[in-house]
């Protein structure tokens, strides 16, 4: 398992990040703006380089922006860098300026009707990411629909801007999961009855 995240390596990025945001690599191309939040703006891009579309975060207020939402910018690219997972979007990409991720083309998994076996299937591959972070350390503690997105009939976890570094991996995670609000959320007790089948 990676090392917890030190203070001090986080106030030098903290540091780095508290300056205007510098221009965006020449690789990159902004395709169109996906949405805001009260952290970031999240663009679609083309990697030039790479020749693969991506999607790219930035810090939305540049350097007006709190240090509390510097901190949560910074601790998602440290955080979902060090994660690789089938069901966790990639990080290509990390720096306090920007992140360069794994394009998700589409949408929450609460977004329309879903068949309940498919649904039950995408709720324990996210588990099963959740658990990988942990694993590693980290705690994602901000689970909910808007984070889960599904793109087809697969699931990734995304967001990992609340996430927190454990120093002692022995202690119970269970209680982060229990209280996640995605998972009471999403497994019905009859879905719930259907996993303990198997079906």
């Amino acid at each position: 398992m990676s090392a917890p995240l030190s203070d001090r390596a986080l106030e030098r990025l903290l540091d780095m990040a508290a300056d205007e945001p510098a221009p965006l690599p020449a690789r990159y191309r902004i395709v169109r703006e996906l949405g805001r939040g009260g952290m970031g703006v999240v663009y679609e891009a083309e990697d030039l380089q790479l020749r693969r579309r991506c999607a790219i975060k930035r810090i939305a207020a540049g350097a007006l922006a709190s240090e509390s939402v510097q901190k949560r910018f910074v601790r998602e690219a440290l955080a979902a860098s060090r994660l690789n997972h089938p069901h966790i979007a990639a990080v290509y990409d990390a720096t306090p300026e920007y992140l360069s991720m794994q394009l998700v083309a589409g949408g929450p998994i609460d977004a329309g009707p879903r068949e309940r076996r498919k649904f039950v299937a995408m709720v324990r591959d996210a588990a099963r990411a959740v658990h990988h972070a942990h694993e590693q350390g980290i705690v994602h503690r901000d689970l909910k629909p808007s984070n889960l997105l599904v793109e087809g009939e697969h699931v990734f976890v995304v967001d990992f801007g609340l996430a927190k570094e454990l120093g002692d991996t022995s202690q119970s995670l269970a209680i982060h999961v229990e209280r996640s609000n995605v998972l009471v959320y999403a497994v019905s007790s009859s879905s719930r009855a259907e996993m303990s089948a198997g079906r």
